[in-house]
């Protein structure tokens, strides 16, 4: 990827993120799919090990989309940085 499409992928990771924000329904579902993994996973007997690494899988993967739109945002800033850098010409 470019410089110039990772700085364009981290603009619109950044509108993705703040729509996220915006809206309380997202929020809010995510919310609630985290406390139903939750209430499941507290709910489960020492034995049920399977079922727990299920859950806790499905619990941590709502966040992955984020995070990785969280990654694209520093991805993007830091090719901006990069390219705002006045090159060095060596010594005159």
């Amino acid at each position: 990827m470019t410089p110039q499409e990772e700085i364009q992928r981290g603009i619109e990771a950044q509108h993705f993120l703040q729509f996220i924000d915006r809206e309380p329904y997202f929020r809010k579902l995510f919310e609630e799919l985290d406390e139903e993994y939750t209430k499941e996973i507290l709910g489960l007997k020492p034995s049920d090990t399977e079922k727990f690494t299920l859950l806790q899988t499905k619990r941590l993967a709502l966040y992955e989309p984020i995070d990785r739109a969280k990654m694209d945002v520093a991805v993007g800033e830091n090719a901006k940085t990069n390219l705002d850098k006045p090159q060095g010409k060596g010594i005159v």
